[in-house]
């Protein structure tokens, strides 16, 4: 039957988010993966399809990742928000966090599905 997850993976760039949605369908076979590349249409489709989990990038086109996901816990939408950047600037990692952001990987740190593996586990840290 599969799994009955749904993930919403954000990303202005179409080639993450399809990189992304091809990791997340290989780690929960079944899941359902809905894609944004703008935060309007994220703010929607997160209201809409209530994800199980968000996948952020934190450089969007229009505004960072850190306000996309202050708006979602402004909008009352309680799940992990992962942000992923390239960045290893610790105030971009702060600033995520104080945002509301489950966890932040950088740089070639991108173990996001093992993440949220451990997560759905139970297991809300990063450490296996």
């Amino acid at each position: 039957m599969g799994d009955k997850r749904t993930f919403l993976v954000v990303d202005d760039s179409e080639d993450n988010r399809i990189l992304a949605g091809y990791a997340l369908r290989k780690a929960f076979p079944g899941a359902k993966i809905v894609e944004a590349h703008l935060i309007e249409e994220a703010l929607r489709l997160a209201r809409e399809t209530h994800p199980d989990a968000i996948l952020t990038d934190h450089h969007l086109s229009v505004e960072y990742g850190t306000h996309f996901v202050h708006h979602l816990v402004e909008s009352g939408i309680r799940c992990p928000v992962i942000m992923v950047t390239a960045s290893l600037d610790p105030r971009v990692h702060r600033r995520a966090y104080r945002a509301g952001a489950a966890h932040v990987f950088a740089g070639d740190d991108f173990d996001y599905v093992g993440f949220l593996q451990r997560w759905f586990a139970g297991r809300r840290t990063v450490d296996a």
